[in-house]
C-alpha cells in the first residue's frame, strides 16, 4: 500500500470510518474537494520533510568526507533529494 493511501485511510479513520473508500462515499459531493486538499497538505508535509532528510544526509555525507564538486546549495536542491512517498 502506498504512503498516500496510508495517510487517506488514517485521515478517515479520524472521522470513525474504516477506510477512505467508505468515508468519501459517505460525503456530499460538495464537502470532498476540502477533504481532499486536507489529505493533500499532508502527503505533501510528508514528501517534504523526507526530501529534506535526504538532503540533510547527502550534504553530511559529503561534507565529512569533502567529496564533492557542486555548491552546497546545488547539493540540498539536487532533484535526486526529491522524495516521493
Amino acid at each position: 500500500m502506498s504512503r498516500l493511501e496510508e495517510i487517506k485511510n488514517d485521515y478517515a479513520k479520524e472521522f470513525d470510518y474504516n477506510d477512505w473508500t467508505s468515508f468519501i462515499n459517505d460525503q456530499p459531493s460538495w464537502g470532498i474537494e476540502g477533504h481532499m486538499n486536507d489529505v493533500c497538505k499532508r502527503y505533501a508535509e510528508e514528501c517534504v520533510k523526507a526530501s529534506l532528510e535526504k538532503a540533510n544526509e547527502e550534504l553530511s555525507k559529503a561534507l565529512e568526507t569533502n567529496d564533492y564538486d557542486y555548491s552546497i546549495e546545488e547539493l540540498i536542491t539536487d532533484e535526486s533529494n526529491i522524495v516521493i512517498l
